[in-house]
C-alpha cells in the first residue's frame, strides 16, 4: 500500500520537496535576499536590483533566482513567504542591522534567517 503524500508543513519543507535539499535552501535564500532588498528599496526588485544591493554578480542572481523558481514553482515571487507577522519583523530586523548605503551579505546572519523563515508555517 503506497502511503498518500503529506502537505508540507513549513516553507522549507516545500521548498525541499519541489527542488531538493541543496536547491530548496538556495531557493530560500534568494527569498530571504529579496525580501530584504524589497524592505530596503520600497517596491518589489528585479534579480539584477537584487545583485547590485549585495554586490554580487547578475548571474549569481539570476541561478538562485532559478533554485527560487524551481524550490516554489507556483510564486511568482517570494512575496507570499513574507506575508505572516513573524516573517516582516524578522526582515525588518534584519534590514535595521545592515549599514546605512547597502551592505555585503552578513552571511551567519542571513544563513540563520533563512532557516528561521523556512520553519514558519507554509501559508499554502
Amino acid at each position: 500500500m503506497v502511503k498518500p503524500k503529506r502537505k508540507p508543513d513549513t516553507w522549507l519543507e516545500l521548498a525541499v520537496a519541489n527542488a531538493g535539499m541543496r536547491l530548496g535552501l538556495r531557493g530560500m535564500s534568494w527569498a530571504l535576499s529579496w525580501a530584504i532588498v524589497r524592505a530596503a528599496i520600497g517596491h518589489d526588485p528585479s534579480a539584477e536590483e537584487v545583485a547590485a544591493w549585495w554586490k554580487e554578480n547578475p548571474r549569481t542572481a539570476y541561478r538562485e533566482q532559478a533554485a527560487f523558481r524551481k524550490a516554489f514553482p507556483e510564486f511568482d515571487t517570494p512575496a507570499r513567504l513574507f506575508v505572516t507577522r513573524e516573517a516582516k519583523a524578522l526582515v525588518n530586523e534584519f534590514v535595521a542591522s545592515l549599514p546605512k548605503g547597502g551592505a555585503l551579505k552578513q552571511v551567519r546572519a542571513l544563513e540563520e534567517a533563512t532557516i528561521r523563515i523556512g520553519y514558519m508555517p507554509a501559508g499554502l
